[in-house]
């Protein structure tokens, strides 16, 4: 008998153990949805890293703010030697990682931005 009791406990400690794991992987996903699809973040994140781009690019200068530039940007071409550059540093690499681009996949960032290396 005490054998069945502690048999049942277990199994009742599984169950509850498991359905723990499951809200708290729900909870994960849906602050990660939220995180991602937050539209300030998300422009001062992509802001931040082109400016990055356009201060690496030797061929590019931006004066003052990106918004007052907006044309200019729009036409800029950004080679694969920038981006390789630019992942380099912690800062954006941690901007990448707000993005929840995972580090695996910083170092492929300029074959996936510019597959056929026309910048």
């Amino acid at each position: 008998l005490f054998s069945v009791t502690i048999g049942i406990f277990n199994v009742i400690s599984a169950i509850f153990v498991e359905n723990t794991i499951a809200v708290a992987a729900a909870l994960a996903t849906d602050e990660k949805r939220h995180r991602l699809q937050d539209p300030k973040r998300w422009n001062s994140t992509i802001t931040s890293l082109v400016r990055y781009m356009v201060e690496i690019s030797a061929r590019h200068k931006v004066p003052g703010r990106l918004s007052d530039c907006v044309d200019e940007i729009y036409h800029v071409d950004v080679h694969c030697g920038v981006i390789d550059e630019m992942i380099k540093y912690p800062e954006v690499q941690a901007l990448l990682d707000d993005l929840d681009i995972d580090r695996e996949d910083h170092i492929h960032l300029s074959e996936l931005l510019d597959p056929d290396n026309g910048g």
